[in-house]
């Protein structure tokens, strides 16, 4: 340590003008023993908010581990990971549904440019009673014979004598026209212009899952060296001491 230094150069076993360069190396690792004191708090906190809904509660607790961390490493399937990206994914959906609209519209848009046949058949029954109204021979007023009645109407029904039926055909020619083909110009191009985008989303879902489970990897290979350095600085201190 710096004491120990300062002995040696005060016996003459070292010079005094390397206390200086001693004395700011003490203050550098001074100054990053107080960063990594902070950095620890910090993590703490972050932990204590991850375990409680009350920090204010726990925020006094010291927490020290039960037993040795040590990470398992998990093991990533890239393929599978795109293929529930590409099919779970809320963005993704919402596209195909999209595209699915889009081109039911330019379908119909495209039906417009074609003559239309409408072929409409039609069969109904009908049935009536109507009264028989006569006049009195001697005041001349009308009086009524015989009332109508509903069950002879439904009689005629079920007996079918009244029947009705017909064929109906409706053709249609569209006259050509630049706004009906302008129309399906512009569905065509939104049409395009959606799948483009779908697929620029496919492909910045499968960069950010590659980039991700790098991370992820990269992460685990730095939680063992960063695990080995402590190791290492740990037998270096028991040394000085």
């Amino acid at each position: 340590n710096f004491n120990n230094q300062k002995l040696r150069a005060e016996v003459g076993t070292l010079a005094k003008s390397e206390l200086p360069q001693l004395q700011a190396e003490l203050y550098a690792q001074k100054t990053a023993l107080i960063s990594a004191k902070n950095n620890y708090v910090n993590s703490m906190n972050s932990l204590k908010q991850l375990l409680s809904d009350d920090f204010a509660a726990i925020r006094e607790i010291e927490l020290s581990p039960a037993g040795e961390l040590n990470a398992v490493k998990t093991v990533f399937s890239l393929s599978d990971s795109w293929d529930k990206a590409l099919n779970q994914r809320p963005e993704i959906l919402q596209r195909k549904i999209l595209l699915k609209n889009n081109e039911i519209n330019l379908k119909f848009s495209k039906n417009q440019l074609w003559p239309q046949l409408d072929l409409q058949a039609y069969y109904n029954l009908r049935g009536d009673d109507t009264a028989q109204v006569k006049k009195d021979e001697i005041t001349g007023r009308p009086y009524i014979e015989r009332p109508a009645r509903f069950n002879r109407s439904f009689r005629e029904v079920r007996g079918r004598d009244n029947p009705n039926y017909g064929i109906v055909l409706n053709f249609r020619m569209p006259i050509p026209n630049r706004e009906a083909r302008a129309s399906y110009k512009n569905l065509q191009l939104q049409n395009e212009q959606a799948l483009l985008m779908y697929k620029q989303l496919e492909q910045n879902i499968m960069l950010q899952i590659d980039n991700l489970i790098r991370a992820a990897e990269t992460s685990f290979e730095q939680i063992a060296a960063a695990s080995q350095a402590r190791d290492s600085a740990e037998l270096a201190l028991q040394n000085q001491t």
